[in-house]
């Protein structure tokens, strides 16, 4: 309909390894389904009512406004009391049972972020090392992130499709000429 017409939302199990322990976390997510645009999101050790509920209250500090309607797949946990108070006049939809493409917003948030958080780890033998560890994570996921976007001055391609492109043989004798051409004009300007 319009943005924040209607969010979808939905847990995923995520492990992180801090000091070679794996941990495992829900995610709940709420995605905007006009825009699928991230609205909000909340980390806990479990996908419960509570989760939701938080995912909720952080959607509505982000975008300053509550939906006309929230869809929530059917387990138990989104469709307890605590998860229709925090709603309030917000409409609970329940999704079409065995069809996750009724989802399709925040499962397909899941499917783009998923390749950027797998095989984040967090360690250390110091704070200094941890702390150095966590600001790796940020990093990598930052730019794993970046590197699905899509570009508009590349066709709407991101820079991880095309990182899969592969040169022809041409191609690749053309580029290292230029680039010997190029190291040599540099090589003999410093000798001069």
């Amino acid at each position: 309909f319009f943005p924040n017409a209607q969010w979808v939302g939905d847990g995923m199990q995520v492990v992180v390894e801090v000091d070679d322990v794996p941990h495992t976390f829900n995610v709940e997510m709420n995605v905007d389904a006009f825009t699928a645009a991230f609205v909000g999101a909340h980390v806990s050790r479990t996908e419960d009512s509570e989760a939701v509920v938080a995912t909720f209250e952080d959607s509505v500090a982000t975008t300053g406004r509550r939906p006309e309607a929230l869809l929530l797949d059917n387990k138990p946990s989104n469709h307890a009391p605590a998860v229709d108070d925090a709603l309030g006049s917000t409409l609970r939809i329940r999704a079409t049972p065995y069809r996750p493409q009724n989802k399709a917003h925040v499962e397909g948030g899941f499917g783009l972020l998923k390749p950027t958080l797998e095989g984040l780890t967090l360690s250390g033998n110091t704070p200094q090392e941890r702390a150095a560890s966590f600001l790796r994570a940020l990093v990598i996921t930052a730019a794993r992130a970046i590197n699905h976007r899509p570009r508009r001055d590349r066709g709407g391609a991101s820079r991880a499709d095309l990182m899969k492109g592969t040169p022809s043989p041409e191609e690749v004798e053309h580029a290292r000429r230029s680039l010997r051409e190029r190291l040599a004009r540099q090589e003999k300007a410093r000798e001069t």
